[in-house]
């Protein structure tokens, strides 16, 4: 814990500023920032702080944008009715790189630079890192212009949006940090108004990967400053209208290789905590099914993943149902993503490339011996015929008879 003690005073930091009075100040600006920016996670509950793995993540956690290896683009869209549109575009640049190939060495619990003789505090690992870039957008046209006696003037529209700069980095090998500058703009008739404001995030995923924790300060010191021109009021008006701090503090947990459940916890300033909850199902390696509670609101959807080695795209669709007004929101979203390569291992090109053990092994073929030749044998020489000489016979002598007597 001694490691995360500079981290935990980060936050308690960050929530002093944050709940800090804003007296003075309206608090029903931007409400348009707490739709949820991607059918994934409008199905499940409108969750994500804690597992926040995809492009989504610049909305509910920054800091799980350093998750991602590569380039991820996520554009989404709502279907509101009533002459309401709501748009999100996010993209997200992550990259990891092996420190050892920039000059790092080894030190005793730490990391030592070879130019700067200084120790800096970075984890046992590659390092990773991620920018992000996003886009909200929320408008209503059509909007009927009345004047004080009720007379109709036309039509004028309200535009909102908001523009985001992520950064993200891995502190630990287990934990995660996330800043996000925003830039809030909107247009209201011919009145103008512009503010700034910062979210803050931490993710921490335990070394198992089983589950994780996800903190997220969403809005600090968001507000609008106002601008109104003496065609409305006769006179200049400006004033500024808070933009209220959400507090997000989420779980994740994969009951299985398919299956993972999700919940979140919400605070509002001047809202009681909110309860989300949701799931995950990916019956099939590219489909997935998902569903949730965004309060008492129920919400469903599912999506589908075509992939080709370093090429993504994903289609996802979800609904929800608000109680309240009796209505179904609708949201759509494709995301386009390209992976990194590794990391390389040896900058030296005349190095031969080691080719990857596979671990299941294989039995040299039996080699087939070939009978062993005959030994050689001297020749013998051919051998004389040998002449077989008779014994000659005495001659043999005629028997006398006893007539020859």
């Amino acid at each position: 814990m001694a490691r995360y003690a500079g981290t935990i005073i980060l936050i308690v930091c960050a929530a002093s500023f944050a709940f800090a009075d804003d007296a003075g100040k309206s608090q029903t600006a931007a409400a348009y920032l707490w739709l949820a920016p991607s059918p994934r996670t409008m199905a499940m509950g409108n969750t994500f702080t804690a597992l926040a793995d995809d492009a989504a993540a610049l909305y509910y956690n920054p800091a799980g944008a350093s998750l991602i290896n590569g380039h991820e683009l996520l554009l989404t869209s709502s279907l509101m009715g009533d002459g309401r549109a709501y748009n999100f575009a996010g993209y997200v640049y992550g990259r990891r790189r092996d420190i050892r190939d920039k000059g790092w060495s080894w030190g005793s619990g730490m990391i030592k630079t070879t130019q700067a003789k200084r120790k800096i505090f970075l984890p046992r690992e590659d390092k990773q890192s991620a920018w992000g870039f996003s886009f909200t957008g929320f408008g209503v046209g059509g909007i009927e212009l009345r004047d004080e006696f009720g007379n109709e003037g036309g039509s004028f529209s309200d535009t909102e949006n908001t523009i985001a700069v992520t950064y993200a980095a891995n502190m630990y090998s287990d934990l995660r940090w996330g800043i996000t500058i925003k830039r809030y703009g909107q247009s209201l008739y011919t009145a103008q108004a512009s503010g700034l404001g910062g979210d803050l995030g931490f993710l921490y995923r335990n070394p198992g990967r089983k589950w994780s924790l996800g903190l997220a300060l969403q809005n600090i010191g968001g507000s609008l400053g106002w601008k109104i021109p003496n065609d409305i009021t006769n006179d200049n008006d400006e004033y500024a209208e808070a933009i209220r701090l959400t507090s997000r503090l989420g779980g994740a947990y994969p009951l299985s290789e398919k299956l993972t459940v999700l919940t979140d916890f919400g605070y509002t300033q001047g809202q009681n905590i909110a309860w989300h909850g949701g799931a995950e199902y990916r019956f099939r390696p590219e489909a997935v099914l998902r569903a949730g509670l965004d309060g008492l609101n129920p919400a469903a959807g599912f999506g589908y993943r075509f992939a080709r080695q370093r090429y993504g795209l994903s289609a996802d669709y979800a609904f929800s149902l608000l109680r309240e007004q009796m209505y179904v929101l609708h949201n759509f979203s494709i995301t386009l993503s390209y992976g990194a390569p590794a990391p390389r291992q040896n900058k030296i090109k005349s190095a031969p490339v080691k080719k990857k053990e596979t671990s299941v092994k294989t039995k040299p073929p039996k080699q087939i011996q070939k009978p062993a030749p005959p030994p050689a044998t001297k020749k013998k020489s051919p051998e004389k015929p040998k002449i077989i000489k008779k014994k000659k016979e005495p001659p043999k002598v005629p028997e006398k008879s006893d007539d020859d007597w």
